[in-house]
């Protein structure tokens, strides 16, 4: 289906971004482009991103302008490299003036998620993604 798993020794094995476009461009000739993004270590979600913004790899490069928004990051404390990096991000953007007054944070609260912890809720989103009843769009 056009997917490349990248392994990586560190974490966990992950879909190039580009074969996901090239699949629903070239493929399907479909101009779509992800909303939801979901990384996985041994096929348990860790990580999900949804968002109104494009999550494609253009939308990510230096060379293009970029919409930051995001309308909600979860992942799963414990993987030392995501973990790193979440760090950093916020870093960031406490650091830069420019956009920490965009970002909210806040600590994941399951009373306030009817009970869910964050891992059910990736993979509650997961599920619903991989059971998704897909019929192919009229011509």
């Amino acid at each position: 289906m056009g997917q490349k798993e990248v392994e990586n020794e560190n974490c966990c094995g992950v879909f190039e971004m580009r074969d996901f476009e090239r699949f629903f461009s070239e493929v399907l000739n479909l101009k779509w482009h992800a909303k939801i993004f979901i990384l996985k270590n041994n096929a348990n979600p860790i990580l999900g991103i949804i968002g109104s913004s494009n999550i494609t790899r253009p939308a990510f490069s230096d060379n293009v302008p970029f919409n930051y928004e995001a309308d909600i990051v979860l992942w799963s404390n414990g993987n030392v490299i995501i973990d790193s990096m979440m760090r950093r991000i916020a870093e960031i953007i406490r650091d830069d003036t420019n956009y920490s007054h965009e970002v909210i944070t806040t600590d994941y609260n399951p009373e306030r998620n009817n009970g869910l912890s964050i891992e059910d809720r990736l993979n509650r989103l997961n599920n619903e993604i991989e059971n998704l009843n897909l019929r192919d769009l009229p011509e």
